[in-house]
């Protein structure tokens, strides 16, 4: 019995038959490699003139479930990208995080503002703020009895005073003015709060509406 030769189907050369099982061979073996190489050649672009066409799996214009839409790729850099967020910022993110959904803006403040800040500032933000412009109170002397002050309380001075609605300080009054902080010694401090509590009780006794007058005279004149 004769065994029918194959011919490989790019060149005219005879395949060998090898005995084993399952479909026909339909090329030789240097066209195998030929064709292989030519795969590889259509897939591989040299580093530093972009990512293999075949490994881009999000293209320029697409548009994420956050609303940032890729603007522009970066050759050679397969991590970041420019995303467009709104009309007219774009700013250079990581694609993997704007993917996973961790990235959802530019985290531009003109264009989302942060919203853990309101327009009232903290209990907390007060004070810090009055240390950072003016330093430790320990290092200032008593607003009273010229001794060593211990921390800044507020002077109850203010005709609308803010209240602190939660955390560890709920319930204290304080003033955005950081005039309304002075220096006290501990002493003093207890006495001052007990004095304001007797005279005015929740509100606001007359010598203190005074006090702030008189620490705002520019602007009670306005």
């Amino acid at each position: 019995m004769t065994v029918p030769t194959l011919a490989c189907e790019t060149c005219p050369n005879p395949i060998e038959r090898t005995g084993k099982r399952g479909p026909a061979p339909r090329f030789c073996d240097p066209c195998k490699l030929d064709r292989h190489n030519a795969r590889q050649r259509t897939r591989y672009v040299r580093k530093g003139h972009g990512p293999r066409p075949g490994a881009v799996k999000h293209h320029e214009g697409k548009r994420f479930p956050s609303g940032l839409v890729l603007a522009k790729r970066i050759p050679g850099d397969s991590d970041r990208a420019w995303f467009q967020c709104g009309e007219h910022v774009v700013k250079l993110l990581h694609i993997r995080a704007v993917v996973d959904g961790k990235t959802v803006n530019c985290a531009s403040r003109d264009h989302h503002p942060d919203p853990r800040c309101t327009s009232a500032p903290a209990y907390s933000t007060v004070h810090h703020r009055k240390r950072a412009s003016e330093g430790p109170a320990s290092e200032r002397e008593c607003w009273r009895c010229g001794g060593q002050a211990d921390d800044y309380a507020y002077l109850h001075g203010d005709p609308s005073p803010l209240v602190q609605l939660d955390g560890k300080d709920a319930g204290m009054p304080y003033s955005a003015d950081p005039e309304q902080l002075a220096p006290l010694c501990r002493s003093c401090h207890r006495v001052w709060d007990e004095t304001k509590g007797r005279t005015a009780g929740p509100g606001i006794s007359l010598a203190h509406v005074a006090l702030w007058n008189a620490s705002h005279a520019e602007e009670v004149a306005a």
